[in-house]
């Protein structure tokens, strides 16, 4: 009996223990394994979300960004404005505005406009660009003057289109397209997708570049032919004034655009 006994004891251990562990696989009969890959596979689905969400708060960031930057250059564009049409006002008192009169010299292609308010605007834009970009200095707007108008009275033939393409074609092209931005900055900007706004940004910035690259570009030009006024004292100097301006102003703002295009995609 006595042996006996301790067998009984460890049976009844090992019972217990026995019982325990069926215990333990009914109140978690699930394989840990299992749990563990779908733990795996949850905890990728927040992965997923996270990634998600970052990447959309990214994208409502660079919208604002770049609303915020169109905002900037909306002010931009409406202060010039202001500032050129009162200055031009000032130009036309001193009787220093000779755009007022160039229609008298390059009809009827540029000018030919069927309403006088269209042939007005772009009067208005030519002065924008030429005389803001001399800082309204009455001087230099008669150097230019004379620069100019020794192309047009000297020559009938190509060097005087040169001057009217000058004149005409890529100082409106700019002020045209600025004003277009402006327009559509003050009007659309709300409504435009992220793409649109981004587009816009790049042409506006590209549009203002281009000004400045104009302006530098003409206080240079008007600033060589002062120091050399024999060139506009004769006539032979006509070819070198015309192939000038035909390589220092034959530019577009398509160029502009497509560089700063290729600088963002960097």
């Amino acid at each position: 009996m006595t042996k006996n006994k301790p067998n009984s004891i460890k049976l009844n251990i090992i019972a217990t223990i026995l019982t325990l562990i069926c215990i333990s696989y009914t109140v978690n009969p699930t394989n840990p394994k299992v749990n563990s890959r779908t733990d795996i596979k949850e905890n990728f689905r927040d992965f997923e979300n996270e990634s998600e969400n970052l990447k959309s708060l990214k994208q409502q960031l660079k919208k604002e960004t770049t609303a915020s930057k169109l905002e900037a250059i909306g002010k931009k564009l409406e202060a010039q404005k202001i500032e050129e049409t009162t200055k031009i006002a000032n130009i036309a008192s001193a009787q220093a505005d000779f755009i007022e009169t160039l229609d008298n010299k390059i009809q009827p292609e540029y000018f030919k406009k069927e309403k006088e308010e269209a042939k007005k605007n772009v009067k208005m834009q030519i002065k924008r660009m030429i005389y803001s970009s001399l800082n309204y200095d009455t001087t230099k707007i008669k150097n230019l003057k004379d620069i100019l108008y020794s192309i047009i009275d000297k020559d009938e033939g190509k060097h005087k289109n040169i001057a009217l393409k000058f004149f005409y074609k890529t100082t409106t092209d700019i002020q045209a397209h600025l004003e277009n931005h402006l327009q559509l900055i003050q009007t659309k900007s709300n409504s435009l997708t992220p793409k649109e706004l981004e587009e816009l940004l790049i042409r506006s910035e590209s549009s203002l570049k281009l000004k400045e690259k104009f302006a530098k570009q003409l206080i240079k030009t008007v600033e060589e032919m002062k120091t050399h006024p024999a060139l506009i004292a004769t006539d032979y100097p006509v070819d070198g004034i015309a192939l000038h301006i035909m390589d220092n102003y034959n530019y577009t703002i398509d160029e502009i655009i497509q560089y700063n295009q290729k600088e963002l995609n960097k």
